[in-house]
């Protein structure tokens, strides 16, 4: 009976073994990048978002009101008359490559609306503001985060200060493809002058 020859089965075998090895590391690399892949973008490209304005709305007098975007962004304000007068305010949907998700509204304490400045978070945007009583009276703003579609936040550059003259009669709208950040109230009677700050969204 011949002996049996154990070189040759490693020496007929080992190539393969290498082969089958060399194969599963490839299926399980391509199996993770897929996975990856599905999970995230391959790559998306860095564009400022794009601000879709909705009609103008509220009609409430000026002295009791609160207001606030659903979904959207505030991008306009408009008051006629004193306290007593009408306010109304505009909002936009926000896209960038999707419509994105508006997160985590946040109401600011009270303000004395004749002598205040009030400047949104860093990187969230004006979406809501509140009155009550005349010029002397309180107003509070509500302001939000905006999100992708991965849940990252979007990146808010403000413009500069704009001055839109007497409150009374005033009709604010940021430029295209912005949002309000930051609204003031300098004098102490209706015609004193309004602020307002937009910011590009990236």
């Amino acid at each position: 009976m011949k002996p049996f020859n154990e070189d040759w089965i490693t020496n007929k075998t080992l190539p393969w073994l290498f082969v089958v090895t060399l194969l599963s590391m490839l299926c399980l690399g391509l199996t993770m990048a897929n996975a990856e892949d599905n999970s995230r973008p391959v790559d998306k490209p860095r564009a400022a978002a794009e601000i879709y304005p909705a009609p103008w709305q509220n009609d409430k007098p000026e002295d009791d009101h609160s207001f606030e975007c659903y979904g959207s962004v505030l991008i306009g304000s408009r008051h006629f008359g004193d306290e007593k007068g009408r306010t109304d305010y505009r909002c936009g949907w926000v896209n960038q490559f999707d419509r994105l998700e508006v997160v985590d509204k946040v109401w600011s304490g009270n303000l004395k609306e004749s002598e205040h400045f009030y400047d949104c978070p860093p990187n969230t945007v004006m979406t809501g503001r509140r009155h009550r009583d005349d010029e002397h009276g309180s107003t509070a703003y509500q302001c939000a985060k905006v999100i992708d579609s991965w849940g990252n936040a979007i990146q808010v550059v403000p413009g500069p200060q704009v001055d839109v003259g007497d409150y009374e009669n005033s009709v604010f709208e940021c430029p295209e493809n912005q949002a309000i950040t930051y609204r003031g109230h300098d004098g102490d009677t209706e015609s004193g002058n309004v602020f307002f700050k937009c910011g590009t969204l990236w």
